[in-house]
């Protein structure tokens, strides 16, 4: 069955259900509205939740998850509002909880912080300004620490395992910006702004590479329709620019493929296009990807097909208000339409601007 409620928008979101017995299922939050789902991986079917996100206000622009030490995710609304909920995986129920003391916008993001004064809190910054919340995990939030910048949209942070800064959290500043700086929990400190090789806006992301001569270093796309990507090596302190063969747009998403031709790499979704490219970990390079069958647009998303006959191919939502989907097989290196029936039932409901994983 499909959603009720209207189709997403700004906002969506995908949080992988890890306990009760809709374990390995995925949630699926549509934005836009307060409207949820289930997929399925393995009858590849769309079910509707049964409940809804508490509050007035629709999930929005700077909504986004984290969870929390009770397994239960955190869900920040954004949309302009103040609004959390947490989702109980073992009912399925949402309840609201402590709302952020100030609106959260786009360029939203939340971190854990591991030590010193807000150790175990969750720092959520509101997005818009350099303003954050402490959330201790039970009691009302409180002010958090203030951030170099003012997170617009692209902002991302990431908490490092390794490296000369071991257990500080990189936040990229975003909005057209090529400013980044690094959060010293022990110290409640921010570092000095630094630059990475050009500005980071919308559809920008992170990740950090496991395997190749690159393994350990944090692979970071600028977005913003630059093609522009950067590099930053934990060991040595220091950020390379690199760069995509196709220019990013709305909707870039990716995936690591596990196996077939192209096993071990990368593969991006540029977003805007059908073009797609492959970053090749064993040898730090970009590499040229298959065209999708249609171009990839606002809220554009991947899950994995994890069971059945279809098992190891990656399921793509193209975005943009749509409920089209692909469907990629490594065995092949190719993308297809996604055939009701076969990769999926039920009816996927469209995904627009602000989707995510």
């Amino acid at each position: 069955t499909g959603l009720t409620g209207g189709l997403p928008n700004t906002g969506s979101m995908t949080i992988p259900v890890i306990t009760g017995g809709n374990a390995g299922k995925y949630l699926r939050i549509a934005g836009g509205s307060n409207a949820s789902y289930l997929y399925d991986v393995t009858a590849n079917s769309f079910t509707l939740n049964g409940t809804a996100l508490i509050g007035a206000s629709s999930v929005g622009a700077g909504s986004h998850w984290i969870r929390l030490d009770n397994g239960k995710p955190l869900i920040v609304k954004g949309g302009g509002t103040a609004l959390t909920n947490t989702y109980d995986e073992a009912s399925g129920i949402f309840s609201a909880s402590q709302p952020a003391l100030t609106n959260v916008t786009n360029g939203a993001f939340s971190f854990r912080g591991n030590a010193g004064a807000y150790s175990g809190s969750i720092i959520l910054a509101h997005g818009g300004a350099s303003s954050s919340s402490a959330f201790d995990q039970t009691n009302p939030m409180t002010g958090g620490p203030a951030l170099p910048c003012s997170p617009g949209g692209g902002a991302l942070a990431e908490t490092l395992a390794s490296g000369l800064r071991a257990g500080q959290t990189m936040v990229i500043c975003g909005s057209l910006s090529a400013g980044y700086a690094f959060y010293d929990h022990g110290a409640n400190t921010f570092s000095t702004l630094r630059s990475l090789s050009g500005g980071v806006s919308s559809n920008s992301s992170i990740v950090k590479l496991t395997t190749g001569p690159d393994a350990g270093k944090y692979f970071i796309v600028n977005g913003n329709a630059t093609g522009l990507t950067s590099m930053y090596d934990p060991d040595k302190d220091v950020t390379v620019g690199t760069r995509l063969f196709r220019t990013t747009g709305a909707g870039i998403n990716a995936f690591g493929i596990k196996s077939g031709l192209k096993i071990g790499r990368g593969l991006i979704m540029t977003g805007g296009s059908m073009a797609t490219s492959l970053y090749n970990p064993f040898t730090g390079l970009m590499e040229y990807g298959p065209d999708l069958p249609g171009a990839v647009s606002q809220g554009s998303l991947n899950l994995p097909i994890t069971a059945g006959p279809e098992a190891g191919k990656q399921l793509i939502f193209q975005g943009g208000g749509t409920a089209t989907l692909y469907v990629y097989d490594p065995a092949v290196n190719l993308f297809a339409n996604a055939i009701s029936g076969t990769h999926y039932s039920g009816t996927p409901a469209a995904k627009n601007t602000g989707s995510r994983h």
